[in-house]
């Protein structure tokens, strides 16, 4: 008998199983599928190719690990199989009398009944298994449709292969920014080449949330207008002033300068020239009027230093005036900084602009070349229509011939 309950419990475990399965499956399998023909018609992500594959194998471990938690008493067992086999609850009877002393005749009597019931039935016969095909057929049609989906390429494919060359182009320049970011923390940093690399930063870093070519483009002509904030005249007229006094100087030293000297270097040689008395004042005076000058444009603090140092030299007062041309070397070193930070944000913009351009260029390609396709798809799809047409146009005509010709006869 304990043999006879132990096989109806793993009976009954079996065919709830194949119901929970039979009720569950299908329907997992079903939207399994939905989620794979989503997948294969337009999910940009690669990754969620494993979405389908997930709700299979979790409703499927889902219906095992409930069908091993299912528990039923042996009184409940025994209950099923009296309803089954019609033994008006003996077999219940026994397994609530079976802990009672075998020298009771009734207990005796139900026992050896109940003996006698399970050596002459079987477990199938108590507990039948209810296949229902036509749900497996789904489940199996569903599967295949996954399968199909997500191997198969489609739309999603082209969706995917384009997310993935606007991420490398995106990834392209910013690893050209950061680029950027390593060559000018090679050189000297100053003040202004310190925000320069703090901007970078701050782009670089926008950059790796985007995946718009459109959005990164405006993030790259965002950062290269903060990093150029010098209007492009007054950087011109600064450095045409700078570099124009360097080259000056060049061709034409100054009394106690050297054509291999800088300009501040220059400057400074001859105050120390006025202050020693080496210098001509007279002479001296003349060339930096000239250089005042030429300066009145682009600095004009330093045209104003020059111009006193020509003024105090013209009179005499040589300390005065070597005290000017001080200052105006120092006018001069600042220029010279100022001019290479010009140089460098425009230098960093311009490559900002050009990244930018190429982001912009390639995604109106890439628009350009898809509405190619759509246009060629419709003219090819027009072309079959107005094909179809003819023929049956020419079919209605051959059909209108034979009529007309069997009406003469």
């Amino acid at each position: 008998m304990e043999r006879f309950l132990a096989d109806l419990r793993s009976r009954l475990r079996a065919a709830f199983g194949v119901g929970l399965a039979q009720d569950s499956l299908p329907v997992a399998g079903l939207v399994a599928a939905l989620a794979a023909a989503m997948y294969w018609w337009r999910s940009p992500v690669r990754q969620l190719w494993i979405a389908p594959v997930l709700i299979l194998g979790v409703s499927l471990v889902a219906v095992v690990l409930v069908t091993i938690r299912q528990r039923w008493s042996d009184h409940s067992i025994a209950r099923i199989a009296d309803d089954r086999l019609r033994t008006d609850d003996l077999l219940a009877t026994y397994v609530t009398l079976r802990n009672s002393s075998p020298s009771d005749a009734f207990t005796s009597v139900v026992a050896d009944r109940a003996e006698h019931i399970a050596e002459t039935s079987s477990a199938a016969q108590v507990v039948k298994v209810r296949w229902q095909p036509l749900r497996w057929i789904v489940l199996v049609a569903a599967i295949g449709a996954v399968v199909a989906f997500v191997v198969v390429d489609g739309p999603g494919t082209r969706a995917r292969a384009q997310s993935a060359a606007q991420k490398r182009r995106i990834g392209s320049e910013a690893d050209k920014v950061r680029d950027r970011i390593n060559e000018l923390s090679g050189e000297q940093l100053t003040p202004e080449t310190q925000r320069i690399i703090t901007e970078l930063e701050r782009v670089a870093e926008r950059l790796d949330q985007t995946t718009d070519p459109l959005q990164a483009a405006q993030v790259l002509e965002s950062g290269a207008s903060t990093i150029d904030r010098t209007p492009a005249a007054e950087r011109l007229s600064r450095r045409t002033a700078q570099r124009g006094l360097e080259r000056s100087l060049q061709s034409q030293p100054l009394p106690q300068g050297a054509a291999e000297q800088s300009a501040s270097e220059q400057l400074r040689s001859t105050a120390q020239g006025l202050r020693d008395g080496t210098a001509d004042p007279g002479s001296t005076a003349d060339r930096l009027d000239d250089l005042a000058a030429s300066q009145e444009a682009g600095n004009p603090d330093l045209a104003k230093s020059l111009a006193e140092a020509a003024d105090a030299a013209r009179s005499g007062d040589s300390e005065r005036g070597a005290q000017a041309l001080e200052q105006a070397a120092d006018q001069q070193d600042v220029a010279a900084g100022k001019a290479a930070d010009d140089q460098q944000a425009s230098e960093t913009a311009q490559g900002m602009r050009n990244g930018a351009q190429d982001l912009q260029q390639g995604q109106q390609g890439q628009q350009g070349q898809q509405g190619q396709q759509g246009q060629q798809g419709q003219q090819g799809q027009q072309g079959q229509q107005g094909q179809q047409g003819q023929q049956g146009q020419q079919g209605q005509q051959g059909q209108q011939g034979q009529q007309g010709q069997q009406g003469q006869q």
